[in-house]
């Protein structure tokens, strides 16, 4: 398969198996590069020809040619991507968020920026000292004792 791309970084890092360089492209995910012999094909804004091979369940990068941007700029973009629910974290997240906007604790056009921070807590990516987490659990105590008070008025 082939496939052009515009670099727009790329970095060495290093694996079990040795170094790798990690190129992310403008459009697309990143693709890891072992062969150190074209990794000075992947400058930083530059187009690149890739051939991919797939080798059980991935995709390797057999041979790579430099070409004019213009052509990898002509290519037709990929489709937009679709949000969707992938992670057990991602729908509590989700399910959080309504229960605050339910119970009128955040606007509604605000709702995106909190599930994705309930996700990335879920998630093990943010950590909070004692105090915002403090706050947190008063947050949603104070919103469960008014969801139940307007079950009873």
């Amino acid at each position: 398969m082939q496939k052009i791309i515009v670099v727009e970084k790329s970095e060495v890092l290093k694996g079990a198996k040795g170094e790798y360089l990690k190129v992310f492209p403008i459009e697309g995910t990143p693709i890891n590069i072992f062969d150190q012999s074209l990794w000075n094909l992947f400058g930083d804004g530059l187009a690149v020809e890739l051939t991919l091979e797939q080798q059980g369940r991935w995709w390797n990068v057999t041979s790579a040619a430099p070409v004019a941007k213009e052509l990898a700029e002509k290519q037709p973009s990929p489709a937009q991507k679709v949000q969707t629910i992938d992670s057990k974290n991602k729908a509590f997240a989700l399910s959080y968020i309504k229960d605050l906007i339910v119970a009128d604790r955040i606007p509604i056009n605000k709702w995106l920026p909190y599930a994705e921070m309930f996700r990335r807590y879920l998630d093990g990516e943010l950590t909070f000292d004692a105090t915002f987490e403090k706050t947190m659990l008063g947050y949603i105590d104070l919103m469960l004792r008014e969801i139940n008070k307007k079950k009873e008025e």
